[in-house]
């Protein structure tokens, strides 16, 4: 899985301090892009596809959301996660995952050109030269709008 012991470690932080225990998931979640489990007290468990703050950042406002990864395959948005997290500067947003599915189909332009460079991919599908991946950027704000989405605070 993910042998950097810093990765995810603000969230993982942030779990425990809210008296939840994270997890590693097993091979097999983890190739279907889920990267941890979060268990709360009554024992249920979320599967979170965790997407962590890029260091070096400057404009966390935009999330990149990948439909197919760069071999051309189901992306994560289309893994079995329940909800997929994204880490921003100040919080932590929480999104499930079908729902998200369902806010990319409707808020995306996939009526367009592919745009081939990043800058060009707000709300429409990006493949990078070279790549089978199909990415796009959702602005994050967006994507609290979701029903149900909820947000840990740092």
């Amino acid at each position: 899985m993910n042998n950097d012991s810093s990765w995810g470690k603000n969230f993982k932080n942030l779990a425990k301090e809210k008296f939840l225990l994270t997890l590693d998931p097993s091979y097999n979640q983890f190739k279907t892009y889920t990267n941890i489990l979060l268990q709360g007290k009554n024992k249920k468990v979320s599967k979170i596809c965790l997407k962590v703050l890029k260091k070096n950042v400057k404009n966390d406002s935009w999330a990149w959301i990948e439909l197919k990864n760069s071999a051309g395959e189901p992306g994560w948005l289309f893994g079995s996660a329940d909800f997929i997290t994204f880490e921003t500067k100040t919080e932590f947003v929480f999104v499930a995952r079908s729902k998200l599915v369902d806010f990319v189909f409707q808020n995306v332009n996939f009526k367009k050109p592919f745009a081939r460079d990043w800058w060009l991919a707000k709300n429409k599908i990006c493949q990078r030269k070279g790549k089978e991946d199909q990415i796009s950027l959702i602005k994050i704000s967006d994507l609290k709008t979701i029903k149900n989405t909820y947000i840990w605070k740092k």
